[in-house]
C-alpha cells in the first residue's frame, strides 16, 4: 500500500505512514502509482466509467466519419459540406482523446485509444509517402516514355 500523501510505500499492517505521518487508509478501492511525481493517485469508478463514455465517443467520431462521409456523398453540390463535417468529426474524436488522457490520465481505455490513433497516424503518413513514391515514378516513366515519342 502507498501513502496517499507522499507516495510511500507502507506495509499492510501500518496504520500510519513511517515518512510523513500519514494516516493509511485502506477502504481506497483503487490506487495507480504516478512514477514520475512518486504520489499515488486515486481513480472513481465514476471518472473511470466517465472517461470510457468519452473514449467510445471519440472512437465513434474517428472512425466512422469516413463511413459518413461515403454515406452521405450522394449530392456533388453537398461534397463540401460533407467534406467539412468529416474533418470536424475527426479532429473533434482526436480533441476528446486528449481531453481524456489529460484529465483522467489513468483510463485504460484512454491510452489504448492514444495509441491507436498514433499506429493510425504513422500509417496515414506511411500511405502517403508510398503514395508520394509512387506517383513520383509513375511520372518520370511517363516523361521518359514522352521524350521517346516519335510524334
Amino acid at each position: 500500500m502507498y501513502c496517499t500523501n507522499c507516495g510511500n510505500l507502507c506495509e499492510q499492517s501500518n496504520k500510519y505512514c513511517p515518512t510523513c505521518g500519514n494516516k493509511l487508509n485502506k477502504d481506497i478501492p483503487v490506487q495507480i502509482v504516478n512514477y514520475q511525481n512518486n504520489v499515488t493517485t486515486q481513480i472513481s469508478k465514476k471518472e473511470n466509467k466517465m472517461a470510457n463514455i468519452l473514449s467510445i465517443i471519440s472512437l465513434i467520431c474517428v472512425f466512422f466519419s469516413p463511413g459518413l462521409y461515403l454515406l452521405l456523398n450522394v449530392a456533388n453540390e453537398l461534397i463540401g459540406i460533407i467534406n467539412s463535417l468529416v474533418g470536424i468529426l475527426m479532429l473533434a474524436g482526436i480533441a476528446l482523446m486528449i481531453y481524456v488522457r489529460i484529465k483522467y490520465p489513468n483510463n485504460i481505455f484512454g491510452k489504448v485509444l492514444m495509441w491507436l490513433y498514433i499506429i493510425m497516424l504513422v500509417l496515414y503518413i506511411i500511405l502517403i509517402i508510398i503514395s508520394f513514391v509512387a506517383c513520383s515514378i509513375i511520372g518520370f516513366e511517363f516523361l521518359k516514355e514522352l521524350r521517346n515519342c516519335q510524334g
